[in-house]
């Protein structure tokens, strides 16, 4: 019956995403949710508008106080794109291709 205060933070790509009505850019999003302990969760993030569809590096971090639980990290393509989208540092964000 206990309970624990999670903090879940969105990274988006490092040009961030605008949100055309606010003319705002965002480069992370968090907020905060009381969880009973034990509990199965899921965290996911709806493209809902065709300014959020950002290519590049998406990261999930789960925090507890200061305390980095773990993080997700994802790329967003674009899959007709003919090259890929350089994301933070070395790594890529491409489409995989089967042989």
């Amino acid at each position: 019956g206990e309970t624990i205060e999670l903090r879940f933070i969105t990274k988006f790509p490092e040009t961030g995403i605008m949100d055309p009505k606010t003319n705002i850019r965002y480069f992370q999003t968090e907020y905060v949710a009381t969880i009973p302990v034990g509990t199965t969760a899921y965290r996911d993030f709806q493209l809902d508008a065709d300014w959020e569809r950002t290519t590049g590096r998406w990261v999930f971090e789960f925090w507890q106080g200061e305390q980095k639980l773990a993080e997700q990290e994802f790329c967003l393509f674009d899959a007709e794109a003919s090259q890929r989208v350089q994301s933070d540092g070395d790594s890529l964000c491409a489409p995989v291709v089967g042989s």
